[in-house]
């Protein structure tokens, strides 16, 4: 099923049109549809292990099902049902080792109890996003690459293959996956913007 959201978030010149796929409980061509995504939100609950243990395989597959892209698709993983404390299975120090080791961003929430907690996941995903578009990679690995000195020659750089023109840009994500739209003239924009300050 696919649902269609309008965001409006505070490092936007615009508001950003978002096509949701849920994926959940559909394994049946799940890596086709996978493969016009540009960013996942991989979903597990804090009070179930087994959707926990799923995250691995799934990240392993949104990996894959874009593997021939220039950069690598933003991937947040989220534990959900915090508001299930007293029920909790997946402490929040594994969650956010296992997105550490996996270059993900991590999060936890409540989807019934905070729609902010649910924004901000979004607003983390997208922050994520252009930062993987901008530099071909996330964030996560920015932070522990920085250890590394010169980890990319100007040899390495100067042999990447070109990126193609851009489409329109799409999120996904299994299990609650999301798809964003916004015209080219859009990004055109937001790098003018950026470039000029």
């Amino acid at each position: 099923m696919i649902y269609r959201h309008r965001g409006f978030f505070t490092e936007e010149l615009a508001p950003v049109d978002f096509e949701i796929l849920d994926t959940a409980g559909q394994e049946d061509k799940t890596e086709e549809k996978m493969r016009w995504a540009d960013a996942f939100i991989i979903m597990y609950s804090i009070a179930d292990r087994c959707s926990f243990d799923e995250v691995m395989r799934l990240k392993f597959l949104c990996s894959r099902a874009t593997s021939k892209r220039s950069h690598e698709p933003a991937i947040l993983i989220v534990g959900n049902k915090r508001d299930l404390e007293y029920d909790r299975i997946v402490e929040y120090d594994e969650g956010e080792e296992l997105a550490r080791s996996l270059g993900c961003a991590f999060l936890e929430v409540s989807v019934r109890e905070s729609y902010d907690e649910v924004y901000g996941a979004f607003e983390k995903l997208m922050s994520e996003y252009r930062v993987r578009k901008r530099t071909g990679s996330s964030t996560m690995t920015q932070k522990f690459s920085l250890r590394k000195k010169n980890s990319v020659s100007k040899m390495d750089l100067d042999n990447c293959p070109p990126r193609p023109r851009e489409r329109s840009t799409s999120f996904v994500t299994p299990m609650g996956l999301l798809n964003r739209k916004f015209e080219h003239s859009l990004m055109d924009n937001l790098s003018d913007h950026e470039g000029g300050e």
